[in-house]
């Protein structure tokens, strides 16, 4: 029975904590595209029932932030009921729950997405060395001769070549993704 109870405060505090970090946020977009306060909080529980009927599916894989996934669904539900407000007709629940409003997220979505985000999908897909060797090089900032060591390379030569054929990798992920997306 404890574990019951501790089960639904961790629920509760998920909830709180998407709430507090991702509500004010929708809140200020719906405040400037001529919303109110009522349609935010509403929005906001229909992206976050549409959150969980997504998590449940097999198929489902999260290709953004939490945010950007969270606001995604929030404009595409305001944007669909403000074209719609303006012949009264309002969108209910249900008419989100088809597959080419899933589209529409996904899509708008992959165009929300900041180059970080992307490249961190993109650095997912390559060889763990490569991933590794790259993250010490841009992110870390080590200097060549370090990473020289660290990995190896009997030379500087060596690890710019290795550096060459690891951007490479990313290049060719980006062409297959940019393949994908286009279909």
């Amino acid at each position: 029975m404890e574990t019951n109870t501790k089960s639904k405060k961790t629920d509760k505090s998920f909830f709180e904590d998407l709430y507090t970090l991702y509500y004010p946020t929708v809140e200020l977009y719906i405040l400037k595209s001529s919303g109110t306060i009522e349609d935010a909080k509403d929005i906001f529980q229909d992206a976050i029932i549409i959150l969980l009927e997504k998590l449940e599916r097999e198929d489902f894989v999260l290709t953004a932030s939490l945010k950007t996934y969270i606001v995604a669904i929030c404009k595409n539900i305001w944007l669909k009921k403000y074209r719609d407000k303006k012949t009264q007709h309002f969108v209910q629940i249900d008419e989100t729950n088809n597959n080419s409003f899933f589209e529409e997220v996904d899509l708008f979505i992959e165009n929300e997405k900041t180059l970080a985000d992307k490249l961190t999908i993109l650095m997912s897909k390559i060889s763990s060395h490569c991933d590794r060797l790259l993250n010490k090089m841009f992110f870390f900032k080590n200097n060549s001769a370090d990473i020289q060591k660290q990995f190896g390379y009997t030379s500087i030569h060596n690890l710019q070549n290795q550096k060459h054929k690891c951007i490479q990798q990313i290049k060719k992920q980006r062409e297959q993704l940019e393949k994908i997306n286009q279909k």
